[in-house]
Order: structure tokens, then sequence, then C-alpha cells
């Protein structure tokens, strides 16, 4: 069963040294409970056990991320690094100060990107120096002028491209670009908004975060082939409410992990049925987020508390499914122009069985 840690945190990293939590105010949270953000280290991953690495002046933090011998954090507008977890510097930081870094991702040549969140104009810079100096190389304007922000950025080994999604209220939901950054092709302008990039050698996949649908979207470059995968809670969860999809990872073992805004957490074998793992209770929106996976253990940061999950506890979604694919068919929306189908032959599709090497 996972294990419910009281360690507020907004984001999670497991190292060899244990699970790191950054305990702050979320960005997507009205709440502000949290005076003085810290930094923790559970050894063992038990809560009696941990020990504060750092304490910051700030307030929110959506960014934990760890590459070779460096840690970043975003904290407030700023980008912060260290080689020791206990001593930080500043190497960015976004113009609109109330704007907040979100994702970073490392590629092949050892160059990185992380992705601006917040109000026009939000941008994705790049380092080719390790993290010490970032040049902006793009904004939401230049894929799509009615873009209002930068959703995810993610990296796809498998075909040396990078990745991003965007929202809100724009045409492009994601984009592609094989040069570094430098110029971006839209991929998808159908209507669904997309947050989450999962990438696997056979496919990307998108969690929606969308007003009008739940679920995943699977995209096969080689073809250019697009799957709607609409999901809806079922049976006694009907009740629970939002599912916005807040993260999405596919673990080593196979196995797909979904964290929604609701705050739940769902798995599943193939992305069409889903079993609750932890049932959400919020009603609004809040980026509920995904450690790395390290030795088949996932750490969940649900902003008031940690959740910790032994990827061998997660198993066959046959029995007891709390969310499943729904069949629908929606005509021209007005004021989109958009004609959405769900199509009977895609269901008997298999997804996510191909290989991550």
């Amino acid at each position: 069963m996972p294990k419910t840690l009281l360690l507020p945190s907004t984001r999670a990293w497991i190292n060899d040294r244990g699970l790191l939590g950054i305990s702050a105010n979320s960005y997507f949270s009205k709440e502000r409970s949290i005076q003085k953000p810290q930094l923790l280290l559970l050894p063992d991953m038990q809560i009696e056990n941990k020990t504060k690495l750092a304490e910051f002046c700030g307030q929110t933090s959506e960014l934990l991320f760890s590459t070779g011998n460096l840690t970043f954090l975003g904290l407030d507008n700023k980008l912060m690094v260290s080689t020791d977890l206990s001593r930080w510097r500043k190497v960015l930081e976004t113009e609109n100060r109330d704007n907040v870094f979100w994702h970073i991702v490392a590629v092949k040549d050892g160059s990185l990107f992380v992705q601006e969140y917040g109000e026009p104009t939000t941008g994705i810079y790049r380092s080719i120096d390790g993290g010490e100096t970032w040049k902006k190389i793009a904004i939401t304007e230049r894929i799509d002028r009615k873009a209002r922000h930068f959703h995810c950025i993610a990296y796809d080994q498998f075909r040396d491209s990078l990745i991003v999604t965007l929202g809100d209220k724009n045409r492009v939901k994601i984009a592609v670009s094989t040069d570094q950054g430098e110029t971006w092709a839209p991929v998808y302008t159908s209507a669904y908004q997309c947050l989450p990039i999962e990438v696997t050698k056979e496919h990307l996949v998108f969690g929606m975060d969308s007003a009008i649908s739940n679920g995943v979207i699977v995209w096969d470059p080689s073809s250019n082939f697009w799957q709607h995968i609409h999901l809806r809670y079922s049976g006694q969860a009907v009740e629970i409410g939002n599912m916005q999809c807040s993260d999405l990872k596919r673990l080593e073992n196979g196995v797909w992990m979904m964290s929604t805004g609701g705050g739940s957490i769902l798995y599943s074998n193939d992305l069409r049925q889903w079993r609750l793992s932890i049932v959400g209770k919020e009603n609004q929106f809040e980026a509920h987020t995904m450690s790395n996976e390290k030795e088949g253990i996932v750490a969940v940061s649900m902003c008031d508390s940690t959740v910790i999950i032994d990827s061998k506890e997660l198993t066959d979604t046959s029995k007891q499914v709390e969310v499943q694919q729904y069949q629908a068919f929606l005509p021209r929306m007005k004021g989109f122009g958009y004609v959405l189908k769900r199509f009977p032959f895609l269901l008997n599709a298999t997804i996510g069985s191909g290989s991550r090497e």
C-alpha cells in the first residue's frame, strides 16, 4: 500500500542519499501557510529521521531536479543551483516576478532546458555550460500568438527532439523542436489542451488538462497517428471530481501512473482502464507531481503531504477499475471550429507496451 508521509512538499526527488522534498507553497494554491521554504532529506524515507538541508527566503516552489552533481530548485521566480544541497546560488530569474520555473530537462549533449510558467510572455531557456548561464531561446507567442504560457517541456531521446505543451485558449497545443529549441513546429492543434509529457520508444503520451475532456493523447511520430483516450470515473468513484492530469509517468515495469489536479493517484497497464491508488479530495486544481523513479520507488508531492509508492505494489488493473475509457461523439464546437470524434476501432489498439530502451 502507498505510504503517506506528513511531509508538505510541492516537489520531491529521490537520489542516492534518500528522499528530497521541498516544503514550500504551491504556485497554484491560494494559501501561503509556509513562511520559509525548506529543503528536507529523509535518508530512509522515514519522517522521524528527516534533516533540514537548507532554508530559503521565498514563498513558492514548483521545480526540483537533479542531473549529475547538480541539483536545481525553482524558488519563486528564481532558478537556484547547488552541488552540495546546502549552499545555493541564483543562476536565472524571470522577467515577470510573479512567474515560476516549472519543468527542466537535460538532453544527450549535456544542454539543459527550463520552462517558465505564468503570465505572458513566458519563455524557454537553454544552458550549454551546466547551468551557469542561460539564454532565452523561445517564447510562447512565436509558437502561438494567443498562448498564455508553456505547460511542460520534455526531451525525446529516441528522436533527439524537444517537445512542449502550451495553454490556454490557444490553437497550438503541442510543438516540437529538432534544433535545440531554436525553431518550433506545431504538431497538434486539436481541441484538447495537455500538460505532462511522457516519452517511450514508440509513442509520446500527453495528459489532458482540458475543460472539455479528461484522459490521455497518444502520438506515434513515425506515422503521425494520434489517438485520444477519453477517461472518466466510474462506479462509486464517479463523485470524486477533478481528473485533470497533473503528471504522468511510465514506470520501468511498464505500469502507467497518473496524478490528477484533484489529488488522485491512478495506475494502469494499458492507459484505458485505471485503478485508484489514492483518492483525491480537492475541488480545485493543484499541481500534484511525481518524482523520478529510483529502484522501483516513486514519491508523489501532494502539497500537504508526500506519498511513497513501490511500483511492485501496482498490479493488474482488470478488476475493481474506477476509471474507464468511454466513447462519445461531439459535433463541431461553436467558437472552436473543431470536429471531435472518438473512433471505435481505436479501442482495441495496444498502447504503451513498447520498450523504453
